[in-house]
C-alpha cells in the first residue's frame, strides 16, 4: 500500500488509535510521510521537514522558560532566526554573538565570499588577516593594519607626530614614512627625523624643508625656449637653469673653485 501524505488534523487523529493499541506500521509510514521523511527519486533517503502550509514559526527551539525562541524558522519568507521569531533577513542574530573557529589558512578563510577563497580568518590569536584568492594579503592587530613583510605599506596605530609616522611605505622600516606636526600639517620623515613639512594657511601652502641643502638628483640641460613651467629650475655641469616663464628658460653658468 502506497504512503499517504496525510494533514496535521489526520495525524493528530491517529493518537485515540494509539491509547487503544490499534495504530498500525501503515500509520506509522503515513506519519513518516507526512511528516518527516521524504524519498527521491534515486532512492536516497532524506529526512525532510515540510509544512503543508507556510508559516512564519514553523519550527522553533524554545528553552523550558518559553520566550523569544532560540531557534525559528520562517518557511513564508524562507528565513531563520536565532534569538528571534521574526527575522527580517535570510540568517539573523539577535540577543547574542556569533563566534568563529581560529583557523589558520589563506585558501579558505572562516568568513569568506563568492567562490570561497577570499574573506577573513584569525590566523593567530588577535590577528585578523584578509584572503584574496587564497593568498594573505593583509594584517590586522592592536597596533596596525597592513603586511608585515619588507618594502610592503603599514598603517599604524598610533598618534603621528613630526617624528613619528603612521603612514609607513615599508613595514620593515617603522620609523620612516608620514606624519603630522598639528592640524593642516604634513611631516614627511626618515629614520625618525622630520625632512619636509607641508603646512596649510589661509589657503596658501608653504613647504619647509630640514637640513642644510636641497638636491636635484638628475641633471638637465633645456633649450631656452624648451618645455617648462615658470617656476622650475634645473642643473648640468656648466648652468643652473631657471624657467622665468612658459616655455622661456634662463641660465646662470657656475662660479667654480671660490
Amino acid at each position: 500500500m502506497p504512503d499517504t501524505i496525510r494533514t496535521r488534523a489526520a495525524l493528530v487523529a491517529l493518537l485515540p488509535d494509539n491509547i487503544t493499541g490499534a495504530i498500525d506500521a501503515q500509520d506509522v509510514r503515513d506519519f513518516l510521510a507526512s511528516a518527516v521523511l521524504r524519498h527521491t527519486a534515486s532512492g536516497a533517503d532524506q529526512y525532510i521537514l515540510r509544512p503543508l502550509a507556510d508559516s512564519t514559526t514553523f519550527f522553533q527551539i524554545l528553552d523550558a522558560d518559553g520566550g523569544d525562541p532560540i531557534f525559528n524558522v520562517n518557511t513564508t519568507n524562507e528565513r531563520v532566526g536565532f534569538g528571534t521569531d521574526s527575522p527580517s533577513e535570510l540568517v539573523e542574530l539577535v540577543g547574542g554573538r556569533l563566534r568563529l573557529p581560529q583557523v589558520n589558512e589563506a585558501s579558505t578563510p572562516t568568513l569568506n565570499f563568492g567562490d570561497g577563497d577570499t574573506g577573513f580568518y584569525e590566523g593567530s590569536d588577535d590577528i585578523i588577516t584578509v584572503s584574496i584568492g587564497g593568498n594573505a594579503r593583509w594584517h590586522m592587530t592592536a597596533t596596525a593594519f597592513g603586511v608585515d613583510s619588507s618594502l610592503k605599506p603599514v598603517f599604524r596605530y598610533a598618534n603621528s607626530t613630526a617624528t613619528t609616522p603612521n603612514i609607513i611605505p615599508n613595514a620593515a622600516d617603522i620609523n620612516t614614512g608620514i606624519g603630522s606636526a598639528a592640524v593642516d600639517q604634513l611631516s614627511l620623515i626618515a629614520g625618525g627625523v622630520e625632512g619636509i613639512r607641508i603646512t596649510e594657511i589661509g589657503g596658501a601652502i608653504n613647504v619647509d624643508i630640514t637640513g642644510d641643502s636641497v638636491k636635484i638628483i638628475s641633471s638637465q640641460t633645456p633649450a631656452s625656449n624648451g618645455a617648462g613651467n615658470q617656476g622650475e629650475i634645473a642643473w648640468d655641469g656648466t648652468f643652473f637653469y631657471g624657467c622665468v616663464n612658459t616655455n622661456t628658460w634662463g641660465r646662470i653658468a657656475w662660479t667654480l673653485g671660490y
